[in-house]
């Protein structure tokens, strides 16, 4: 699949779950979801934050808090669709959801 397809794919399926499309986070989601989906290059999500955050010249603590904000208004809709129960909803969880139906 080409690099534009999937950004696509994964654009398409943040607005579906109801994600804050004019925030800065959207776009760093984005990012996020295509990036480590690369597994050979980056391994934890910090890797990916200091990526988002170089290519993007902020910090990576404004890049974490923008993700966390953007994916906010989203959690019930990611619950329901995923069936998820547990209590905690984490990046990492919506990370690995969203990006196991997309890549």
């Amino acid at each position: 699949m080409s690099a534009i397809k999937e950004i696509n794919e994964i654009k398409n399926k943040l607005i579906s779950l109801n994600f804050n499309v004019a925030s800065k986070g959207f776009k760093y989601w984005i990012t996020l979801i295509y990036e480590y989906s690369k597994k050979n290059k980056y391994t934890t999500l910090e890797s990916v934050y200091n990526k988002i955050a170089e290519l993007d010249n902020t910090t990576r603590n404004r890049v974490e808090r923008n993700i966390r904000t953007a994916s906010s208004q989203a959690k019930p809709y990611i619950r329901e669709y995923y069936n998820y129960k547990d209590s905690r909803l984490s990046t990492k969880d919506i990370l690995e959801l969203i990006r196991w139906e997309v890549m």
